[in-house]
């Protein structure tokens, strides 16, 4: 019997392992056996009875434990033909089920960023904004995985994340990633769907002196504007006595410029239409522009040192940083509940009551919502640590600190028209992208005014220290061929600093006056937005807008310029309810082996058993019979065990043909903001978007059991083929309740988390590699890569009465690279392409009604394609040139309110152009 979650155990004394090394395993010989990453546990084998003990000779694979003696260095790759043939040894030779990606040379991903070279695995979807992917990665339908940094738990401090966004890492830091899709009893628990373990490089990765370094220029055609990006890496090894000595820095910097035009026709309001009745119309417009810069940072800096045969002793650290500063332009068409509409203009979508087009003709407002959005996310992480191996015997222990800050700057001020009586409006939403326009002139900046002003500066913080230690001992005779015993014992912190200072919109000239314009307006520097076929707005291209140029680092002033004498706030404006400190301890220990029966199969089995202990500093919001809010301090405690037994078989059905069988359970903890029942409130221009979140500290793990199964076909050390299929049963799926509240005689729609029940999570992979080595000539430099994921799911959720899909998660998704590498040429294009996905539920909320009313609209986004390309020359071995090209279909994305027709929401991003210069020295 298995023993449940939330059982009382005893205090474990067994070793905890730290994550699997990062390490990348050698090329070797297809009849060779191999487990990196997969470790043993001496507890489970005192456990076994002695019949298991025959003697049966230990794989000859090494293990990526195993201490670096001076004559061995790491295969790096420098082609993408050596690059699939590693990744695909990496994937072959694992116990669990698993993907890799491997830079194709030093300072060079295959894709131009971490998450887009995550999309080309099977089973990962991603989400992209400003022209790139963003940190949202979901493993089979599930975004909650595990973030390990060279095997450590790394996570972002934004939002008390438990992962790791990674777009804050540099594409040319790494050397590879590592994607484990079932789960392992040695692996640190935390990921649901899965782990994803991103390798940097180190010192004895290389035979000796390595010294690289880049320079790339990065064009983009919306913005219009080119930036540059440096990196550089210099390693070398020294012998030093009996023993070796290897010293590796790496840096790199990447600034990008981009833009994201916006088309928001609006979710669908009832109106009544004069020989029509009711029919629903889009509520107005919101668009515009979004622009702004990217600066991405980072070093890693590695020192491993070799006394002597058997030893070796490191100390690394690694530091990134990414800056973004952006500016947004956007516009509101916002029609009255009685703005008055021409009945000739009407086109419904045949077969219901939904307009496409609609002329409202009086009676709506113009106004902006501009403004300067600047985050900063920074990591460090810091770790030493030894290796120590004789004979049989391998220890290993790895003390590591890591802490992450995150911060939003947001400055904004909102302008309105001086028309009396509104202006007219079309909207056409019958295109791909909605289009407006109007008879009114909007290009007299004396019509303007400046209506209000916002600021709103939000901090979050984290850091961990972890100790772990390992112990593996290998054995020559019996079933099983190794065990290992590990412990791991993790402190972490998180907590929202000062909390959010949000002043909501500060109101200028209540009496309604207009305030004089000066410089503070000006028309917005992107006139061409979606242009060139894409529809768009005719009406917004004269509208004026608020000069963010004298807001960005100057709200005080720009306050006082208006009359607003009052200082800035310095804490949250619902005081003790916006801030919050958690402090969480995790201990964990687990015990494993692995076996063999030469021949028919091998595989590791395992348990993990992992304490949990938090304690949450906050306050709660109490309501008096007499309507009196009272707000008080208040402390949680939380502790819950969990047994995660794990099971990774590989069946041998003929040579180079396997199937994988894979059992385990696996959980994800809560958000660290979510426990807490402190309150935030956002304020916007219109009140019936105001919004608001707080947490719950009686959340509890989201946890599943995985059953998997993989068949196998390797043809040669390029070539292969796989069909995958998962089954993942979802317990304690974490969903928002959303009700109206007013605070400070403000209505907001305040969401707030709670375990609603159980989910199901199905489906399977199709894909494959070839490079066609075995054509003559030029023909043998011929490749491809395809991939095919289908996933169902369903999920309790506590807005629909039935169960829903999982976020983000599009049922069909495919990869298809084709390449093309022969001598000193080669040429690279990936094709991704995802299905329609949901993406939650927008809330309409009617102030006219008492008490307000909510209208609930599930929303989704629409199914698009990503296309990018690449080639490069060799000149030498020294030198590269190469022209790398993102988003060549210039895709528009689009979201859409229940059903496709009515369009809510459409993105178009740059097309991206990038000329790289590599130099070896």
């Amino acid at each position: 019997m298995i023993p449940q979650a939330g059982v009382s155990c005893a205090p474990l004394s067994q070793l905890r392992s730290a994550p699997p090394p990062n390490k990348p395993t050698r090329i070797m010989q297809t009849k060779k056996l191999c487990a990196p990453h997969v470790m043993l546990a001496a507890l489970m084998a005192s456990c076994l009875p002695p019949a298991f003990g025959q003697a049966v000779p230990a794989p000859t694979a090494t293990s990526d434990d195993e201490v670096i003696v001076l004559s061995e260095f790491t295969v790096v790759s420098s082609s993408l033909r050596e690059s699939m043939i590693t990744a695909q040894e990496r994937k072959r030779e694992r116990f669990e089920i698993s993907d890799s990606i491997v830079a194709d040379d030093i300072n060079k991903l295959p894709d131009f960023s971490v998450t887009d070279a995550l999309s080309r695995i099977s089973g990962i979807q991603i989400d992209r904004e400003r022209g790139e992917g963003n940190g949202n990665v979901a493993i089979r339908g599930i975004s909650q995985t595990e973030s390990l940094l060279n095997g450590r738990e790394i996570f972002s401090a934004e939002g008390g994340s438990r992962q790791f966004n990674m777009s804050e890492l540099p594409a040319e830091m790494l050397a590879g990633i590592d994607v484990y899709k079932s789960s392992a009893a040695n692996i640190i628990e935390g990921g649901l769907g899965g782990t994803i373990d991103v390798r940097l490089r180190r010192p004895f990765d290389f035979k000796g002196l390595e010294a690289v370094a880049s320079v790339r220029g990065i064009y983009g055609d919306l913005v219009d504007e080119m930036k540059f990006q440096y990196s550089a890496l210099a390693s070398n090894r020294f012998k030093v006595g009996r023993g070796e000595l290897g010293i590796l820095v790496n840096f790199t910097y990447q600034e990008r410029s981009w833009r994201e035009d916006f088309m928001n026709p609006g979710t669908p309001k009832t109106y009544n239409v004069s020989g029509y009745g009711d029919v629903q119309v889009p509520n107005g417009s919101y668009e515009g522009v979004t622009a702004g810069s990217r600066e991405r940072s980072g070093v890693n800096a590695v020192v491993q040192y070799v006394p002597f045969k058997g030893l070796e002793i490191y100390a690394e650290g690694t530091f990134s940083e990414l800056k973004t500063v952006q500016d947004t332009y956007g516009v509101f068409f916002t029609p009255a509940n009685d703005s008055g509409i021409d009945p000739t203009s009407l086109v419904l979508h045949p077969g219901t009551k939904d307009a496409t087009v609609v002329r409202f003709t009086d009676k709506v407002s113009v106004g902006t919502y501009d403004t300067v959005r600047d985050t900063m996310e920074k990591h460090r992480l810091f770790a030493i640590g030894a290796k120590w191996n004789k004979d049989a015997l391998s220890l290993k222990a790895d003390l590591s600190y890591t802490d992450a800050y995150s911060v939003l700057h947001q400055e904004g001020l909102n302008t309105g028209n001086n028309f009396a009586s509104g202006i007219d409006l079309l909207i056409d939403n019958r295109g791909k992208v909605a289009s407006t326009s109007t008879d009114a002139d909007l290009a007299d900046a004396s019509d303007y005014r400046i209506t209000s002003l916002s600021y709103v500066d939000r901090p979050y913080n984290g850091d961990m220290t972890a100790l772990a230690v390992d112990a593996e001992y290998k054995l020559s005779k019996g079933f099983f061929t190794s065990v290992l015993a590990g412990t791991r014992y993790a402190m972490r912190n998180a907590n929202n600093g000062n909390g959010m200072i949000n002043t909501g919109g500060v109101n200028i000239a209540t009496d309604g006056s207009y305030t004089p314009v000066n410089a503070h307006l000006f028309t917005q520097p992107y006139p061409d937005y979606f242009t060139s076929g894409n529809n768009g707005s005719a009406a917004s291209r004269g509208v004026w807008h608020g000069n963010q140029s004298l807001i960005r680092g100057n709200i005080v002033k720009f306050r006082q310029d208006f009359g607003i004498t009052a200082p800035l706030p310095t804490g949250p404006s619902n005081g003790i309810m916006g801030r919050w400190n958690i402090d969480e301890d995790t201990l964990t220990g687990y015990a494993m082996g692995k076996f063999q029966v030469r021949g028919v199969f091998d595989g590791a089995v395992g348990l993990r058993f992992a304490r949990t202990e938090e304690n949450i500093d906050s306050a709660r919001q109490d309501k008096l019979p007499d309507n009196t809010i009272v707000r008080t301090p208040l402390s949680v405690s939380n502790s819950y065990n969990d047994l995660l037994p794990s099971l990774n078989t590989r069946f041998f059905l003929q040579d180079d043909f396997f199937l994988r069988v894979s059992l385990s359970k696996t959980l994800t903890r809560p958000t660290l903001p979510s426990l807490a029942p402190s309150l935030s409130l956002t304020q916007m221009v219109e009140e019936s978007q105001n919004t608001g979140s707080s947490g719950n500290p009686d959340l509890k793990p989201v946890r599943a059991w995985n059953y998997d199964l993989s068949l196998e076909k390797y043809f040669s050390k390029s070539a292969s083929a796989y069909l995958a299929l998962f089954y993942k049963d979802v317990e304690g799926y974490i969903s928002d309740t959303k009700t109206p509240e007013t605070y400070d005689g403000h209505t907001y729609m305040i969401s707030r988390p709670a375990n609603m029940g159980d989910g199901k999570v199905k489906g399977f992979e199709l894909g494959g590699q070839i490079f066609l080595d075995f054509l003559p000539g030029w023909l043998s430099g011929f490749g491809a890569q395809a991939n095919y994921t289908y996933v169902d799911s369903e999920v309790d959720n506590a807005q629909f009465p039935n169960k829903v899909p999982l976020n983000n998660l599009s049922k069909h998704s495919f990869n298809l690279i084709l390449m093309y590498e022969y001598q000193k040429f080669s040429a690279r294009v990936a094709y991704n392409w995802r299905d329609k996905f949901y993406v939650g539920s927008f809330t309409y909320l009617d102030l006219n009604t008492t008490p307000p009313t909510a209208t609930l609209y599930p929303q989704y986004m629409a199914d698009y394609g990503w296309l990018d390309a690449s080639v490069s020359y060799s000149f030498n071995k020294r030198v590269r040139l190469s022209i790398d090209g993102t988003n060549l279909l210039n895709t528009i994305r689009t979201k859409y309110t229940g059903l496709e027709h009515l369009k809510n929401n459409a993105w178009v991003n740059d097309v991206q152009f990038v000329a790289s210069l590599t130099i070896r020295l």
